[in-house]
């Protein structure tokens, strides 16, 4: 996360997302927990309380989701629960510009 300067990552088996892994969650779970981050492992950390948006949702409900939940970033999936994407408070932000 550090590497690609990322905050969140989507968490999936296979295709279908189970949650989100955060850099909060890493403090919360792990090292606040005394856990050793070279042992600690993504199903031990992250959130699987996680409500995405759908592919075909208004951007405005993104908007009112993410200001309801405090999220910056959320994820984007299909009918399926298949993650096709995230979005970012940077890409409603752009959205408004268009």
């Amino acid at each position: 996360m550090r590497l690609f300067d990322v905050g969140v990552l989507p968490v999936c088996d296979e295709e279908r997302l189970i949650g989100l892994l955060t850099e909060r969650d890493i403090v919360l779970r792990g090292v606040a927990n005394g856990g050793d981050l070279n042992h600690l492992t993504v199903a031990e950390t992250y959130s699987d309380a996680v409500e995405p948006i759908f592919e075909d949702d208004e951007v405005e409900h993104a908007a009112t989701l993410m200001a309801e939940t405090h999220m910056g970033r959320l994820p984007v999936v299909d009918r399926e629960q298949h993650l096709v994407g995230m979005i970012s408070r940077a890409d409603l932000a752009m959205s408004v510009d268009e």
